[in-house]
Parts: C-alpha cells; sequence; structure tokens
C-alpha cells in the first residue's frame, strides 16, 4: 500500500478524551459530530487499532455492523467513507468497546 502522507494514529485509547472521558461524552452527543468524528477514526487508522486491540476481527465488526468485511476493510484503509448510518453504528460500538477498556 503507497504511503499517503497523512500519519496513522494507531493509538487504541483514541476513544478517551485528555481527561480520561470517552470521546462520545458531552459534545458528542450531536450525529453529525459523531459520523465526523468516526470518519476521522477510521481515515487515520485508529478505528482499527481500536478493532484490533479489542480483539475482533474484520468479519466480527462487519457482522455486528451488518455490513459486508470488504466495506469495514476499505473504511478502515481510508479507501472508502462510511455512510452515516453505518458510521453512528460503528460509533455505537466504540462506544461499547471504550466503556469496556
Amino acid at each position: 500500500m503507497a504511503e499517503t502522507g497523512r500519519k496513522r494514529n494507531t493509538d487504541p485509547d483514541m476513544w478517551r478524551n485528555a481527561d480520561g472521558t470517552l470521546w462520545h461524552d458531552g459534545a458528542m452527543d450531536d450525529p453529525t459530530l459523531r459520523v465526523a468524528y468516526v470518519r476521522r477514526l477510521a481515515a487515520r487508522g485508529a478505528a482499527r487499532a481500536m478493532r484490533e486491540a479489542a480483539g475482533l476481527s474484520v468479519r466480527d465488526l462487519a457482522k455486528s455492523l451488518s455490513v459486508s468485511p470488504s466495506t469495514v476493510s476499505r473504511c478502515e484503509r481510508g479507501q472508502s467513507r462510511p455512510r452515516a448510518d453505518f458510521a453512528l453504528r460503528w460509533a455505537a460500538l466504540l462506544d461499547d468497546l471504550g466503556r469496556a477498556a
């Protein structure tokens, strides 16, 4: 895969703010902001790092989000942007993973 020049953030604690609260607390109640945030996580590689840190395969994640594994894979590689409905389901899953961490 060719390097795009963007630094990929692979920090598995990406769902936490600096003060330790989960990323969705407060301002992230707005669905538009949640969609934008998940899209950024996916494009930077952080969503993949979170999935891997949780021990989920692409297939497991895709099944829980009701999408194909190739859709998840393309989004995690930055080749595709998740649609809003998919991104909101992904955000909810990241909330659950963040609470479990």
